[in-house]
C-alpha cells in the first residue's frame, strides 16, 4: 500500500468514525447516546461540543451522565454554565426522586466542573451557581 492509498483509507476511517458518533449521539436509544457521548470525550472530539451540550437535557440518567464526563474531557469553558444549570436543576430534582436515581449524574457533572475552573465546590449546586454569578461566566 503506497502511502497516498493509507492516507485515503485513513481519512475514511476519519469520516466513518464521525458519521457513527453522529448516529449515535442522535439515536433513540439511551444506551446509544451515552455510548456516543463516552466516545466523543475518550477522543475529545470537540466537533460534537454542542450535541453533547443537548445530552445534559437527556430524559435519561445515563445518558446525562456520560454528557458531563464528557464536557470535562473535553477542557472547553463553554460547558460550564450548561453544566451548572445541569446541576442546579437535577439537584433539585434530586431532592424529590425517593431512589436517589436522578443525583447519580450530580457527580459527573461537578467534576467536570472542577476539571474545568480549578474549583472545589464539590456537590453544592448553589456555590457553583454562585461562583458563576459571581464570574460573569456567559450561559
Amino acid at each position: 500500500m503506497n502511502i497516498i492509498s493509507f492516507l485515503l483509507l485513513l481519512a475514511s476511517i476519519s469520516t466513518t468514525q464521525e458519521a457513527r458518533i453522529k448516529l449515535l449521539l442522535g439515536s433513540k436509544d439511551p444506551e446509544d447516546r451515552a455510548d456516543g457521548a463516552r466516545i466523543v470525550g475518550e477522543e475529545k472530539s470537540r466537533a460534537h461540543f454542542y450535541a453533547v451540550i443537548k445530552l445534559l437535557k437527556d430524559p435519561h440518567v445515563t445518558v446525562r451522565c456520560w454528557a458531563g464526563w464528557a464536557l470535562g474531557e473535553f477542557g472547553d469553558p463553554r460547558a460550564i454554565g450548561p453544566l451548572i444549570k445541569a446541576m442546579v436543576k437535577y439537584h433539585e430534582i434530586a431532592k424529590t426522586d425517593q431512589a436517589g436515581w436522578e443525583s447519580k449524574c450530580l457527580t459527573s457533572f461537578y467534576l467536570a466542573l472542577e476539571k474545568l475552573t480549578g474549583k472545589r465546590f464539590g456537590l453544592d449546586a448553589l456555590k457553583w451557581q454562585q461562583w458563576w454569578m459571581s464570574e460573569n461566566w456567559e450561559s
